[in-house]
């Protein structure tokens, strides 16, 4: 099915420059303007690192896994496999923007999930982790293999997974790695990290020896909760962010003792990291919800977007000279530039008709966030997993955009 390119409903541009740091956001379409359709726009959707095409799924039976290329402006969807439970799961690009890699929603659904990886030349699947267990439910007669949250090595495009196996009342934590047709252990976390305590995506530094992995046991006050580091050269693994450490860089207003998760973790370049932390007790966690950047080096951690100057809760709230509140500035979906230097969010200005992208230079304190593009009105929502190619484009909040380094 061909797809014409649509007109652009972009309306301005702008550019951020501080001390020598240049973007412009010069395209954003609305996803169903791009694809040519109507509907609820695709939520899971991810572009690929070469930022050649766009991929989701479709959950149930009719669903599939569905590819739009920009070049051609085509659509091409795929049937999921007949041995596949079709409950859906987040996809994850290959660095060589070939292959996706996927699993069965075991978190949603406790069936036994295997690796899956579709291959895009072909536009075939391959089950890489087969144990003969189809959609079955595990429970405690259950003793076959769980493996989950599949994660691409950018540098090498090694394809890591993690498994968990029954062992007496407990479960294993292990990281995989495929190699070829078989699975090998890379670190046994068993004795380090709770229990399914790894439900968010890790994600590896551009150079490839390290893993951030995002860490929440059962109990929201587990000391062990945070983000660590592991090293793929020599296995060692070190907590570099504790849920403490969060409460500790917020103002004393914000409510702190409320279950909070960290929803993902994106790398700056090689030098940093941003985390966000969010919670379904939005309201009680004004001021906490935030995006972090942590340093290496210095091991500090720091809030993106500052609200040490508010002395309470409503103040969040309260028009400043220009109209705005300090709350229309908090990002609703946020994703880091390809080489680090930039955070770029969309956000809601007041009246709430309009919707605001802006840039944040990296690491913090090189200059404030600079309005960089808007958008009439929209028609988006938050995505769980935004994302951006090496060439500028990126998806988030259900447009495609395209920034460009000037």
């Amino acid at each position: 099915m061909k797809i014409r390119f649509p007109v652009l409903i972009f309306l301005m541009v702008f550019s951020i420059a501080a001390d020598g740091l240049n973007w412009q956001l010069v395209e954003t379409q609305f996803v169903n303007d791009v694809l040519g359709e109507g509907g609820r726009p695709p939520y899971e959707a991810i572009i690929a690192p070469d930022g050649s095409a766009l991929a989701w799924g479709i959950r149930g039976r009719e669903g599939g896994l569905c590819i739009y290329t920009f070049a051609d402006a085509t659509k091409t969807c795929t049937p999921w496999p007949e041995d596949y439970d079709r409950s859906g799961t987040d996809l994850v690009w290959s660095a060589d923007s070939q292959f996706l890699a996927f699993t069965e929603n075991f978190f949603l659904n406790f069936r036994e999930p295997d690796l899956w990886t579709f291959e895009v030349s072909t536009s075939s699947f391959a089950n890489r982790t087969q144990d003969n267990e189809t959609d079955t439910i595990i429970d405690e007669a259950f003793d076959g293999l769980v493996d989950y949250l599949p994660f691409w090595n950018p540098a090498d495009n090694g394809l890591y997974f993690f498994r968990s196996e029954k062992l007496a009342d407990t479960y294993t934590l292990t990281l995989m790695r495929l190699n070829g047709e078989m699975a090998e252990m890379v670190r046994d976390l068993t004795s380090d990290l709770p229990q399914f305590g790894i439900f968010r995506r890790p994600a590896i530094d551009p150079g490839g020896q390290y893993i951030a992995l995002p860490v929440a046991g059962r109990e929201n006050r587990d000391p062990l909760n945070g983000v660590w580091l592991l090293n793929l050269e020599n296995g060692d693994l070190n907590q570099i962010i504790r849920y403490d450490d969060f409460s500790e860089v917020v103002p004393e207003w914000v409510e702190k003792d409320v279950p909070v998760n960290i929803e993902h973790v994106q790398w700056a370049g090689s030098q940093g990291l941003v985390v966000f932390l969010y919670s379904g007790a939005f309201e009680a966690t004004y001021g906490l919800i935030n995006y972090y950047y942590f340093d290496l080096a210095t091991e500090k951690l720091t809030p993106l977007f500052d609200f040490s100057g508010l002395n309470e809760p409503a103040d969040m709230f309260q028009l400043d000279s220009e109209g705005q509140t300090p709350f229309s500035h908090f990002p609703r979906v946020g994703v880091v530039a390809p080489d680090g230097s930039a955070f770029f969010y969309v956000h809601y200005a007041e009246p709430r008709a309009e919707v605001r992208v802006s840039a944040l230079p990296l690491p913090p304190g090189i200059s404030e966030p600079q309005q960089i593009g808007f958008m009439e009105t929209s028609q988006g929502l938050p995505d769980p997993h935004p994302s951006m190619a090496q060439n500028g484009t990126a998806y988030m909040f259900a447009y495609v955009m395209k920034f460009e380094r000037q």
